[in-house]
């Protein structure tokens, strides 16, 4: 998915180090049987329809619809996956979490991260100067974060004044062991709710997708009939006539006498097989527009309502 990876804005620095982690238990039920959970998105989001493809492309050509065929299969298939957390650190010393490498559910920076210590029987608080992140790993469980980083130890005084503590320990390469027993205390709720988000983004793309097929489709349908009306413009300004092509249509349907430009334009300049093309080429669109309405939006209403009805 690293398509869709590279337009995610999780981060405004360079991204230093990346650790996926899946994962691999499974939950025993109160008769201490071996079960997994159950994930019931499938019974209140049916499988979004096909996205529509673009007019004009073939099967295998790179255009628009490569991106979100490439993208948004995999996120609809995310009930299939095992839960997995991506852990993403950067130059800034922020450090997020993500499902599925897509959803975030959590974000820390270790220059505002605080260690209790105890030194000479006295309970002190410690944290990280100019630290910089060289790893991220998530443990199998998912209840720990280590993290490897490098930058000056210095003990906190209050809350807005730290003292450099003295020693040569000051600077070097520290590891930290941040809890993240959320992640395991919760992923059944985590897994299903990044599920639900997944099938919402596959059900948007595929709107997004109609809309923009439905636009194509309309807009090459009045580039056709502009091409071959324009040319009526210039024949009522070459009669004199202080009039419009709007004007001059609505007087001829209402029973009005046709003006020479008209006739001049539907004989000479448009004629029969013209007319024939644009009615083929309007009517088709329009055929076009009712499919992908019946056939992919209306699907998606349906399926948001039994999901907001749920």
């Amino acid at each position: 998915n690293g398509k869709l990876l590279r337009s995610l804005k999780s981060h405004c620095a360079a991204i230093i180090c990346l650790n996926w982690e899946e994962d691999s238990h499974v939950i025993p039920d109160d008769h201490c049987h071996t079960s997994k959970y159950e994930d019931r998105t499938s019974r209140f989001f049916p499988p979004a329809p096909k996205v529509p493809r673009m007019p004009g492309l073939v099967s295998g050509d790179n255009g628009f619809m490569d991106d979100g065929d490439d993208s948004f299969e995999e996120l609809s298939n995310s009930s299939h996956q095992r839960f997995n957390v991506l852990c993403s650190g950067d130059k800034d010393g922020n450090i997020c979490f993500s499902i599925f490498g897509i959803f975030p559910i959590g974000k820390t920076n270790i220059h505002n991260l605080t260690f209790p210590t105890s030194s000479d029987g006295a309970e002190r608080s410690k944290r990280l100067l100019n630290a910089s992140i060289h790893k991220v790993a998530l443990s199998k469980d998912l209840c720990r974060l280590i993290v490897m980083c490098s930058g000056d130890l210095v003990k906190v005084v209050d809350d807005l004044d730290v003292i450099h503590m003295a020693g040569h320990n000051e600077h070097g390469l520290h590891c930290l062991a941040l809890n993240t027993a959320i992640f395991w205390n919760r992923k059944n709720e985590l897994h299903q709710v990044a599920q639900q988000a997944s099938n919402i983004e596959d059900l948007t793309e595929v709107v997004r997708a109609s809309l923009s097929v439905m636009s194509r489709q309309w807009s090459d349908a009045m580039h056709t009939f502009k091409e071959k009306f324009n040319s009526l413009s210039t024949l009522i300004t070459d009669h004199g006539l202080d009039s419009s092509p709007q004007e001059e249509f609505l007087s001829l349907l209402g029973g009005a006498r046709t003006s020479p430009a008209v006739h001049q334009f539907l004989v000479n300049t448009l004629g029969e097989a013209g007319v024939k093309r644009i009615s083929k080429v309007l009517c088709g669109a329009g055929k076009e527009l009712q499919r992908i309405v019946l056939e992919h939006l209306q699907v998606q209403h349906c399926t948001v309502s039994c999901a907001h009805n749920y």
